[in-house]
């Protein structure tokens, strides 16, 4: 709902474009994941919102052109929400609330919401079985992102929109997988 964006330039100069977001429930089990035999074969998956968090209440699917990394190499960590992304939510008395930071209970229209992180990248971190989120870190590199949140329903029915800033002394940019980089601009 809303979304619209003008452009001058290809997406090599200013990186993946925001496309889509659905909220929808967790429910009891994570749907739309697997299919592509090769992804699980590598060890990239489970990726989804129980396999790395103990909780979860809302997903908000966020889909890109050309996928996501954070400087055309390495991929997106389960725990960089706040590096990245905003979710504005309506608030109490018709204000904008920017759920900004992982685990604050925010107070908005219909009761609270709180981000618990990302899903869908790639494993939970797990030093035991080498998994780290660091330089090394492999991901599903689709152009698939979840934001998990938790709270009320009809909080959650109050968010507007998700927003990927990019604002330059706070939020990160993203690059196409094999794009040029923050280097290259």
């Amino acid at each position: 709902m809303g979304l619209s964006w003008e452009t001058d330039s290809s997406p090599y100069d200013s990186g993946p474009v925001l496309v889509g977001a659905k909220l929808n429930f967790v429910g009891d089990e994570a749907l739309g994941e697997g299919g592509l035999r090769i992804v699980q074969a590598i060890g990239l998956m489970p990726n989804d919102e129980f396999a790395l968090y103990d909780e979860g209440d809302f997903r908000i699917r966020v889909l890109t052109t050309g996928g996501f990394s954070p400087d055309g190499v390495t991929g997106v960590d389960p725990d960089m929400y706040e590096d990245f992304f905003r979710v504005h939510v309506i608030g109490k008395n018709g204000e904008t609330v920017l759920l900004e930071e992982v685990g604050v209970d925010y107070e908005v229209a219909g009761g609270t919401l709180r981000v618990v992180g990302l899903s869908e990248p790639g494993q939970r971190e797990n030093p035991d079985e080498g998994i780290y989120y660091d330089g090394c870190y492999a991901e599903d590199r689709d152009n698939y992102i979840d934001i998990i949140l938790v709270g009320d329903e009809t909080a959650a029915r109050n968010v507007t929109f998700v927003e990927i800033p990019a604002l330059e002394g706070g939020y990160r940019a993203f690059y196409n997988p094999g794009g040029p980089g923050p280097g290259a601009l």
